[in-house]
């Protein structure tokens, strides 16, 4: 009975001191971490970072009690996306759930053990837009507007992107020197534009503006080598304006949008010299681009960027230009003659056609059954054999011998060796002529 107490005493002062929090730890081999037990529940680890780029929320050693469910939010930088998530050291970015902003979030689902969480971030690819705002003023008297568009020697965009309008009562409104967050009044989007394509941005949707001055600010697409933004010139109102009365700004020309200075090649071409014959090879040519705000970017070249290549005469330094929206970068190939072809010294060959020798009798017909020539085994020179006889033409009136010589040269003048047919008539026997002296007599008996 004493025993039976004494357990009953031990059992109700583990659960009472489990009952006013008491915490145990227990170490978790497999992944070093530790697990505690706090007032009956079982609590693990999961270890959230972030590589540059961007950011995961929450971070760091996050509790999370067994059973529960854990969400994660990841979201690139500006000009970042999510390139990869690795879950307890496995690429689980499939499992990754990204919204039209390009962040995403990642859930651990009835956690019943240590886990680890690990996002990795890679720069977006530039889409070769720019933009620039071509306008800025008011539209009826009761707006704000300003046109934005896509350069026409651009690439088309492959996505939206943001705009603001700032304000200010008096003074300047915000701008590249001065770009302050409470100066903001509205946001919206840019819808992709297609190359040399322009957008209309105004406000208010409705009512009227008033006085103060206005300044619209844009982004640029992720990766464009300059800074990323672009603003319009101010649009300046001294007082409610009357609605029959139009106010219109001053024309930007493009200033806030970055342009192409010069170019330069920054890895020369991996063939700089020809066989006369040859074409243009740009492989391994990289062209560098210096912008107008002082960022730099490789440039995409094909051959038709390319002029003055010529390889039909051999030459030493002929100069060829890169050109790329009218600035240009040259570079020096040589062109070569040809190696001069193999000497050929191999002679066709004659094959006789028909049969060798041929018998005839006096009085029938000769057709030369002729022959074939091939050079090299594959160049026909059947039509420049060249027949000759000796003693001369077959001549079949008279009993003789009579050959049939075929010749034939190649282009390098390399003589066949030569075949003959030989050609025999014969006098023609008692059975094929007839008797000058009639027919015989019968014997008598």
């Amino acid at each position: 009975m004493k025993k039976i107490l004494i357990l009953i005493i031990s059992i109700g002062l583990i659960f009472g001191l489990v009952g006013i929090g008491t915490q145990a730890y227990f170490s978790d081999v497999k992944t070093s971490s530790v697990n505690i037990f706090t007032a009956g529940v079982w609590e693990y680890t999961i270890n959230a970072t972030a590589g540059d780029g961007g950011s995961i929320d929450p971070s760091g050693e996050i509790p999370v009690n067994k059973g529960d469910n854990q969400t994660f939010t990841i979201t690139p930088a500006d000009g970042y996306k999510i390139a990869d998530v690795v879950v307890d050291e496995v690429d689980s970015v499939k499992d990754v759930l990204v919204e039209e902003d390009g962040s995403g979030t990642y859930i651990f689902i009835n956690v019943t053990e240590n886990h680890t969480i690990h996002a990795i971030f890679a720069p977006l690819t530039w889409d070769k837009s720019s933009l620039g705002f071509t306008w800025a003023g008011t539209i009826d008297a009761t707006q704000v507007c300003a046109t934005v568009k896509n350069g026409d020697d651009s690439g088309a965009m492959q996505g939206e992107v943001d705009w603001e309008l700032h304000y200010v009562e008096s003074g300047q409104a915000s701008g590249p020197q001065n770009d302050k967050e409470e100066s903001i009044i509205a946001r919206g989007k840019i819808p992709a534009l297609v190359q040399g394509g322009s957008y209309n941005i105004c406000w208010p949707e409705s009512g009227q503006v008033g006085p103060g001055i206005y300044k619209f600010k844009a982004y640029q697409r992720p990766g464009h080598p300059g800074t990323g933004t672009l603003w319009s010139s101010e649009i300046k109102i001294d007082s409610v304006i009357n609605s029959a009365t139009q106010v219109t700004g001053t024309v930007d020309v493009v200033a806030a949008s970055v342009t192409l200075s010069s170019i330069a090649i920054t890895t020369s071409a991996t063939k700089l010299t020809y066989t006369v014959g040859d074409p243009l090879d740009i492989t391994g040519l990289v062209v560098t681009g210096t912008y107008s705000d002082g960022s730099s970017a490789p440039v995409t070249i094909s051959t038709s960027d390319v002029s003055g290549f010529n390889s039909s005469a051999p030459v030493t330094g002929q100069v060829l230009t890169i050109t790329v929206d009218g600035k240009t970068a040259t570079y020096t190939v040589d062109v070569v003659a040809a190696p001069p072809a193999p000497e050929d010294t191999t002679a066709p060959v004659i094959t006789l056609l028909g049969e060798d020798p041929v018998n005839l009798y006096v009085g029938e017909t000769y057709t030369d059954a002729g022959a074939t020539a091939l050079d090299n085994g594959t160049v026909d020179l059947t039509g420049s054999i060249v027949t000759t006889f000796t003693p001369g033409p077959v001549d079949t009136s008279v009993p003789g011998t009579f050959t049939v010589h075929y010749n034939v040269s190649d282009a390098a003048e390399n003589p066949a060796e030569e075949v003959t047919r030989t050609v025999i008539v014969e006098p023609a026997d008692s059975e094929n002529s007839e008797d000058s002296d009639g027919p015989e007599e019968p014997e008598e008996e």
